[in-house]
């Protein structure tokens, strides 16, 4: 009984050593969720969105629900600018934190200008 006790313990202590290198790997990196939607609410897929950090810019293309994930970016302050046709483009920024960062992005959609004075 007491060798089932000293395996067990060896195990778990095994198993917990093994995760520290995993989340020491991802301190101080942070992920960036933006979701891109018209003023009504609609998402806006394939809107163009550059992130701009110390690293230098990365540019993506907002999925078929207006969603963008980017990954491993460093822990500090971030730049992005959104743009897809039809609609003004926004920029913004945030100090990200360590690990998830969600923002929503709200794009309005151009105006015609036939309207008259």
């Amino acid at each position: 009984m007491k060798t089932k006790l000293i395996v067990a313990a060896a195990l778990l202590a095994s198993v917990s050593v093994l995760q520290v290198p995993a989340l020491a790997q991802n301190e101080g990196r942070a992920q960036l969720r933006l979701t891109i939607v018209d003023e009504t609410n609609v998402p806006l897929p394939n809107a163009n969105v550059t992130v701009y950090t110390i690293s230098g810019p990365r540019t993506v293309n907002a999925d078929e629900k207006g969603v963008v994930v980017v990954a491993d970016l460093p822990v500090e302050m971030t730049q992005w600018w959104v743009r897809t046709p039809g609609h003004l483009s926004s920029a913004d920024a945030t100090k990200l934190k360590a690990g998830e960062n969600k923002q929503a992005v709200t794009l309005h959609t151009v105006k015609s200008e036939s309207g008259g004075y």
